[in-house]
C-alpha cells in the first residue's frame, strides 16, 4: 500500500513538471502571426504593451546626428606613395639612401677604355663627393659616367655643364662658381642626387627627377613617359646591375689566386 502511495506521488510530480516544460516551451515558440514591431513586455501583465513614440525625445536624437561645422584637415598623400608599377623594379637593386665607401678601386665593365681611364683618375674624388653628399657611391658612379663619360669639359646642347652635366641655373644654387671644375662639379651634382633622393625615396624617380626634373615625376607619379628619360634611368640602373656583378667575379678571382677557400659555416 505505501508502495502505491509513492508512485502515485512521483507521478503526480512528474505530470506536474512537465506542465510546466511544455507551458515554457510554448512561450518560446516562434510565431509568424505577431507583429515585427517592437512591444514591450510588462513583468506580471498578460499582453504586450505598445511603445507610444515621443517627439521631443525624437527631435534631440535627430539633433545628435546632425553634420557639425567641424573643419576636417586632410593631408595630400604624393602620388608617388600610393601604389604604382614601375618597369625599372625589376633590377631590384635598392632605394636606400647614403655612402657605402668603397675599399678599392674596380674598373667598370660598362666602359670603354678611355672612359675607364678618365673614371679612375676621378673616382676617389667622386667617392668623396657621394659620401660627402650621403648618396650611394655606386648610384653616383654611374650616373657620372652616364651624364658625361667622366669628362670633365663635357657640354650637352641645351648648355649643362661638367661631369654632373649642370644647368648653369642649378649649379648656382648649388653653390658651384666654376662647373668645369671636377671637385666643384662632382659636389653639386651628389648634392642635387642627393635632394632627388630625399623627395623622391626611390632611385629610378629620382634619377628620373635628375634627368627631366622633378616637377615631371610629381606631375606622373613615376618616371616620365619621355623616351630620352626612360632610357637614362634604364642605362644607369643597368651599368649598376653589371659592376656588381662584375665586383663579384672579381672577389671570386681573388679568393682563388691567393689560395683561400669559402666553407659554409
Amino acid at each position: 500500500m505505501l508502495n502505491k502511495i509513492t508512485f502515485l506521488s512521483s507521478l503526480i510530480f512528474s505530470l506536474a513538471g512537465a506542465s510546466s516544460v511544455a507551458e515554457a516551451s510554448n512561450v518560446l515558440v516562434f510565431d509568424r502571426s505577431r507583429s515585427g514591431e517592437f512591444q514591450l513586455l510588462v513583468p506580471g501583465g498578460s499582453q504586450a504593451q505598445q511603445v507610444q513614440s515621443d517627439p521631443e525625445l525624437q527631435q534631440d536624437f535627430e539633433a545628435l546626428a546632425a553634420p557639425t561645422d567641424a573643419a576636417y584637415h586632410t593631408i595630400e598623400v604624393p602620388v608617388w606613395l600610393k601604389s604604382r608599377s614601375s618597369p625599372f623594379t625589376r633590377y631590384a637593386i635598392g632605394n636606400g639612401a647614403g655612402c657605402d665607401r668603397p675599399r678599392y678601386y674596380l674598373p667598370h665593365p660598362s666602359l670603354s677604355s678611355d672612359v675607364e681611364k678618365r673614371r679612375q683618375s676621378l673616382y676617389w674624388s667622386m667617392v668623396d663627393a657621394a659620401c660627402e653628399a650621403g648618396v650611394p657611391v655606386e648610384l653616383f658612379d654611374a650616373l657620372v659616367a652616364a651624364e658625361s663619360e667622366y669628362n670633365v669639359s663635357a657640354k650637352s646642347s641645351a648648355g649643362a655643364i661638367g661631369l654632373t652635366q649642370l644647368m648653369p641655373g642649378t649649379a648656382r644654387e648649388l653653390g658651384v662658381v666654376d662647373p668645369y671644375d671636377a671637385e666643384q662639379n662632382l659636389r653639386g651634382g651628389a648634392e642635387y642626387l642627393a635632394e632627388q633622393l630625399e623627395s623622391f625615396g626611390e632611385w629610378d624617380l629620382a634619377l628620373g627627377a635628375y634627368n627631366a626634373g622633378p616637377g615631371r615625376i610629381r606631375e606622373y607619379g613615376k618616371v616620365p613617359p619621355f623616351a630620352e628619360t626612360q632610357k637614362y634611368v634604364n642605362s644607369i640602373l643597368k651599368r649598376i646591375v653589371a659592376a656588381r656583378k662584375a665586383s663579384f667575379s672579381a672577389r671570386r678571382i681573388t679568393i682563388a689566386s691567393s689560395g683561400a677557400e669559402l666553407r659554409r659555416p
